[in-house]
């Protein structure tokens, strides 16, 4: 790769801790006659943490700020732990200092839409993880320039899943980047035209590695990560997994669009305009091959692929005096989704009602109920599961364990989908 110009993204699990993120500079010395974009996540699952702060101040609990401080502690350990020196030291975490004060003072305010507040609130995960990282890359003689990736990436204003303003933001890219340093800079994370924060979706730091690299014309993109490529399934819910050497972007869209967690879902469109190859490998064996994903390439080993859901719910709207559910009323049910920004991941169609596999919303449980009780009589399981099987094949169906009952199942050609409690 020396010698070419690559986009590179860190996520959560690699800069986990501090021996992490030492490892991660270890990996980018081998390559400083390369030029990069480093993108970076948020340090472990301080996503998940973050979204539970929001969870205790939509609620006005002050439970909030114990949560908080948890975090603020766990960032400043690694801070200890990764600059010795006390003026260093005391440098990084002054320059933490801002993002400490804007959160304190968001967590003092009143909570307005929930969207748009997870994505004011939840967003200093990753400006928390890039503003430590680069001071340790600059204290290893590495020049590295930090970007603040809001004022790179220009986006609508439909909060939690935003959607690329192609060329505001390669005009704010192409003049804010050159090739004589490295940059870091966050997932994840843009701004509407406003500046008011906005993010990608959940695992939206891939999608964002993509689109720099698109308005760039960069070489590659490569995801790395704590497993050794993309398997068939994950290994942690699905037994004799297969590492995929390579596929095609037209299978790595359909692999992340039913849910497989390697891949962000809107990666692929923008490196699939220009041919780019995406790289999936391990940060902990950089210099294993890893999985491909490119134009014209052939699934290999052509397999069952296997993915699981969870957290799923699964809501049948139904007409009250038994009339059809026609276009117009599933136009307004599907706008609705749309509005609360939760995803639809299966639906399934009858006379007088339709059902609904989607992403389970508590905070936004409510407001869904309110408007779609208008019109429809409503019943809802939640925490139900979606197993998608792509390329299914005789005896797939039965690597599926574990579940008590089926509540709908649909079959195309090459797609097998169960929803099961």
């Amino acid at each position: 790769m020396d010698g070419f110009r690559h986009v590179f993204k860190f996520g959560g699990a690699s800069v986990k801790d501090a021996a992490g993120i030492r490892n991660m500079v270890k990996l980018l010395k081998d390559f400083q006659h390369t030029q990069l974009i480093i993108v970076v996540s948020a340090m472990a699952k301080t996503t998940n943490a973050l979204e539970q702060v929001l969870k205790y101040w939509m609620d006005g609990s002050e439970e909030r700020w114990k949560e908080w401080k948890d975090i603020k502690h766990f960032h400043l350990a690694i801070v200890d732990e990764l600059f010795t020196e006390s003026a260093e030291r005391k440098r990084v975490c002054d320059s933490l200092e801002g993002i400490w004060e804007e959160m304190d003072s968001i967590l003092r305010s009143k909570p307005t839409q929930f969207s748009k507040e997870y994505d004011r609130l939840v967003s200093y995960g990753e400006l928390l993880s890039t503003r430590i990282i680069v001071h340790f890359l600059q204290n290893e003689n590495l020049d590295v320039i930090w970007k603040d990736c809001r004022q790179l990436i220009v986006t609508d204003s439909t909060h939690r899943n935003a959607r690329i303003q192609w060329e505001a933001t390669e005009a704010k890219v192409k003049e804010s980047f050159d090739e004589k340093s490295w940059y870091i800079t966050q997932g994840f994370i843009g701004a509407n035209a406003k500046g008011h924060t906005t993010t990608l979706g959940r695992e939206g730091s891939d999608y964002t590695a993509a689109a720099l690299c698109y308005v760039l014309e960069y070489d590659s993109v490569t995801i790395w990560k704590d497993v050794p490529g993309i398997k068939n399934g994950d290994p942690k819910v699905f037994k004799d997994t297969v590492l995929l050497h390579q596929l095609s972007y037209e299978e790595a869209i359909e692999l992340a669009y039913y849910g497989a967690s390697v891949i962000h879902p809107k990666t692929i469109q923008p490196l699939q305009r220009k041919s780019i190859p995406l790289y999936v490998k391990s940060f902990l064996e950089p210099t294993n091959r890893g999985t491909v994903i490119g134009s014209r390439l052939e699934l290999t080993p052509h397999i069952d692929c296997f993915i699981r859901k969870d957290k799923q719910w699964w809501l049948r709207v139904s007409t009250r005096d038994l009339a059809f559910i026609a276009e117009d009323q599933l136009s307004l049910i599907y706008k609705i989704f749309y509005d609360l920004g939760i995803r639809i991941n299966l639906s399934t169609h009858s006379a007088v009602s339709s059902s609904f596999c989607f992403n389970g919303e508590p905070q936004l449980k409510l407001e869904l109920f309110d408007r779609l009780e208008l019109l429809f009589d409503l019943e809802l399981i939640q925490n139900v599961q979606l197993y998608t099987i792509r390329h299914s094949r005789e005896g797939s169906r039965e690597k599926i364990e574990g579940y008590l009952r089926v509540l709908h199942e649909q079959k195309t050609k090459d797609t097998f989908q169960l929803v099961v409690v």
